[in-house]
């Protein structure tokens, strides 16, 4: 009684799953084979276990596929472990001789491949190119994959593993470098395939990890050979700081001048952030990229294109065109943008195939920041602009971000998006904000070493402003005779490194500005800089001919103490022009006058705010005045000095 009441609930049981499925519009119409098919590789459970009473689940299909290999492919882990449950053949392979390991490290299903190694499925098995699931893992740069693939082959001895993890130019170095995932870098570099081509692409890997930070795996690749060769080659640093060259201008951090621009904006617009917040900046820049492309849509043969992935066009060609689409989908195309290019290094990707752009929560941050610039129409646009070609050019550089990499050759190569770097987005995004008031701040202006050395030039040495007691000024006050010993002074420091005399130290000691032109100088930094620039220490030192420095201000006092080394060009042209303009007038001006060149002895203590100076009387006087000496006094000689005096040494002898 109670065996024929089980196998009526059980007939009953069946009879209604099969009118529940029968009529499902995924399984209606199919015949059992389709069914199970279709219910394995949608993960349908229930669906597998039904139609799994009414067909052979340890065969192929009549067309040959293996619904275990599908199912594997489209990462549904829970089917595939109820398949190998079922019994299905867990060494199937499709027409490369692919089995289930190779498909699953192509897509980096780790989990999935842990279940099949366990059933037995050969893990270095080869396919029709001889090649391994540990190729695959690798070259699509699947890590997880890569290295317990890595492991499993060590345990199996697998061979020519170092050419399976070099594959597609070393990709999964380069993407273990830029995740920070050390231990798979220290692993892949212990194959000589791997490391000997580290250095490839201007030093790649190198440059990631300087870029990230990641100290560990800069100084694991500093242990080969030919990457530190190389980087010691191009940097300028012997030490190799973080001064390495690069292949793309976002990798190198923001200047003092881009650091300033940005400082500026959140500063202008702290207010209206806090107001707003970051979602709703940010869904304002949303609503905007999408009523410009309502106004100006991608378009193809067919006509007018919608805003989202078309599976029908032949070619997206037309969406990677449109800036305002371009910028929608690097900005916003997430959690899944279709139109990332499988090759995009710089991308999230996910278990179920998804994949976006990698845009840190500070450079969403900035993005919003900029945008609330860009968009704001209470400002007066600089000369050339408009309020709406500032917001078109915010749009434009946003989407050239998102197309970084696919301007490699220099042109749009219009192809699936290669957004850029992580690291490099804050550079890019600075130059975004093009025809705002705020460029034109103090502290937005860009400052380099070789910019102040410049501006030191044009102010210090060179006759330009009238306000300070320049080089050229008080060069212009020298004799003919005083003016060739100082020319002979620095061709014997800087060129001919032979010892000097006594009066050429001298003559070189008079190059050193005062130290109130110094001060003065400062000023006019802190007006066209600002203050905290000059003053405030740099998030990097500063380099200058191999000397670093923490801030300017230590640079302007190297410069004004060392005017030759610094400027030795600049004050050999001033002096070629004076010493010529002193030959020609020479018959009718008195230029063999006393020295004015006096040493200057700073006293013991360097915070002292005078100097004593000293009269050195190793020139020899005129003609007619050979062999007398005569002292001067401190006042006189520092007047002499400064510049401020008017009467030659000459004239006060003759009187």
């Amino acid at each position: 009684m109670f065996s024929l009441l089980s196998q009526t609930v059980a007939w009953v049981s069946d009879t209604y799953s099969d009118l529940y499925y029968r009529s499902s519009g995924l399984y209606k119409g199919r015949t059992d084979e389709q069914a199970f098919y279709h219910a394995s590789v949608n993960g349908d459970l229930d669906a597998m276990r039904y139609f799994a009473k009414k067909v052979d689940v340890t065969q192929a299909r009549s067309s040959g596929q293996w619904p275990l290999l599908d199912t594997v492919a489209m990462g549904k882990t829970d089917a595939v472990l109820l398949l190998i449950e079922l019994g299905v053949q867990t060494d199937c392979i499709n027409s490369q001789n692919q089995t289930a390991i190779h498909i699953a490290a192509k897509h980096g299903y780790t989990k999935i491949i842990t279940c099949l190694i366990a059933q037995g499925v050969n893990a270095t098995a080869l396919d029709n190119k001889s090649h391994t699931a540990l190729y695959y893992a690798a070259k699509n740069g699947r890590l997880d994959s890569t290295h317990y693939l890595i492991s499993i082959g060590r345990r199996n001895h697998q061979r020519n593993m170092g050419q399976d993890l070099s594959a597609k130019g070393n990709l999964i170095l380069y993407r273990s470098v830029i995740t920070g995932d050390s231990a798979l870098v220290d692993t892949l570099l212990t194959y000589p395939e791997v490391s000997s081509a580290a250095e490839k692409n201007e030093n790649l890997a190198l440059k990631y990890a300087l870029r990230y930070d990641h100290v560990s795996i800069v100084e694991s690749l500093l242990r080969v050979d030919s990457v530190r060769t190389k980087a010691l080659l191009e940097s300028e640093d012997s030490r190799l700081a973080l001064q390495a060259q690069n292949n793309e201008s976002s990798m190198t951090k923001l200047s003092s001048g881009e650091e300033g621009v940005l400082s500026a904006v959140k500063k202008a617009y702290q207010h209206k952030f806090d107001e707003y917040g970051l979602g709703a900046v940010l869904q304002n820049f949303r609503e905007y990229l999408e009523s410009q492309y309502e106004l100006n849509p991608a378009r193809s043969r067919a006509g007018i294109l919608p805003h989202g992935y078309n599976t029908d066009l032949e070619s997206q060609e037309p969406y990677y065109k449109n800036i305002y689409h371009s910028a929608w989908r690097f900005v916003f195309g997430r959690p899944n943008n279709p139109w990332m290019s499988e090759d995009a290094l710089f991308v999230r990707r996910y278990q179920d195939g998804r994949k976006c752009a990698v845009i840190p929560q500070k450079a969403m941050i900035d993005i919003a920041y900029l945008w609330l610039a860009a968009s704001d129409k209470t400002f007066r646009p600089l000369p050339g602009f408009t309020h709406e070609s500032i917001k078109a050019l915010f749009t434009r550089q946003i989407a050239l971000i998102g197309r970084s990499h696919n301007w490699d050759d220099g042109i749009d190569n219009l192809q699936g998006d290669k957004p850029s770097c992580p690291g490099g987005l804050a550079k890019r995004l600075i130059q975004s904000v093009q025809g705002h008031p705020l460029l034109e701040l103090p502290e937005s202006r860009n400052l380099t070493v070789s910019i102040l050395k410049r501006f030191f030039t044009e102010n210090i040495v060179a006759q330009n402003p009238k306000s300070l007691q320049t080089v050229s000024k008080k060069l212009s006050c020298l004799s003919y005779t005083q003016l060739k010993m100082l020319s002979s002074a620095l061709d014997n420091k800087y060129i001919l490194l032979s010892s000097l005399t006594r009066e050429q130290e001298a003559a070189l000691r008079y190059l050193t500005p005062s130290r109130e032109t110094i001060e003065s100088f400062k000023q006019r930094c802190f007006i066209r800089f600002g203050y905290k620039r000059i003053l405030w220490p740099q998030t990097r030192q500063l380099d200058f001919h191999g000397s670093k420095f923490v801030d300017y201000k230590s640079l302007i006092l190297y410069f004004s103490n060392n005017m030759g080394a610094c400027f030795y060009g600049e004050i050999k042209t001033i002096l070629k022009r004076l010493i010529e303009a002193k030959r020609l007038h020479r018959e009718r001006a008195d230029t063999d006058g006393k020295s004015l060149f006096y040493s200057i002895e700073p006293s013991q203590h360097a915070s002292s705010s005078s100097a004593v100076y000293t009269v050195n009387n190793d020139f020899e006087a005129s003609k007619t005045t050979r062999g007398r000496k005569r002292d001067i006094s401190e006042k006189v000689a520092s007047d002499i000095l400064s510049g401020s005096t008017q009467v030659s040494a000459s004239k006060r002898q003759r009187r």
